[in-house]
């Protein structure tokens, strides 16, 4: 098996299992926290090794590469939320909800900022990032209408979730970070369902 280096040869402990999985989660805490504040490309393997306290060649043989690195912080479940419980009339509050529990409420949240926020330098986050808004949105669309009326709907839904994205946790303007959930909600809820009714 490829990219498993010697140790696919050795038997397994759960002992030594358990402490493969710290390693792995202190490295990808540490990556985190790097690509956060310093964006990818001036992240480098060697300082996230420093930053976990192991050795480079530890995270490479964990990740392969900075990409691959990269690629397990940002890594999303590309949860699709099933509307087909809520009436018609209130999904767009409940999809509004639902971003935000996704950006601020979810353990994994942090790729999430991560990836808007290199998106614009980085073409494999950019394309990361235009699949979870694309999945997001044809799921909030469904199948009504003609495949003309929901991609203008799906796209007008992105405007408002990448609007408030960005404004929210790339540019942090305080007006909009002050926001309450039940505020925006109340107030971007309507504009969803607008465009979920067009």
């Amino acid at each position: 098996m490829p990219g498993r280096g010697n140790d696919w040869f050795t038997p397994r402990t759960p002992h030594t299992t358990l402490r493969s999985q710290a390693t792995r989660d202190r490295i990808l805490l540490e990556a985190s926290r790097l690509f956060a504040r310093h964006k990818y490309e001036a992240t480098t393997i060697r300082a996230v090794a420093t930053a976990a306290g192991v050795t480079p060649a530890l995270v490479m043989r964990y990740y392969g590469s900075k990409d691959g690195l990269f690629a397990a912080v940002t890594e999303l479940n590309f949860y699709v939320p099933d509307l087909s419980g809520i009436p018609p009339k209130d999904r767009g509050a409940a999809m509004v909800a639902n971003f935000l529990q996704r950006w601020e409420g979810d353990s994994r949240s942090e790729g999430l900022h991560i990836l808007i926020r290199v998106a614009s330098s980085l073409e494999s986050a950019r394309l990361r990032l235009i699949e979870a808004v694309d999945m997001q949105t044809r799921a909030m669309v469904g199948n009504t209408g003609t495949p003309d009326s929901r991609r203008t709907r799906s796209a007008l839904i992105a405007t408002q979730f990448g609007g408030l994205a960005f404004t929210r946790y790339v540019l942090r303007i305080p007006s909009v970070v002050a926001l309450d959930h039940p505020t925006i909600i109340r107030n971007i809820g309507p504009v969803i369902q607008h465009y979920l009714d067009s």
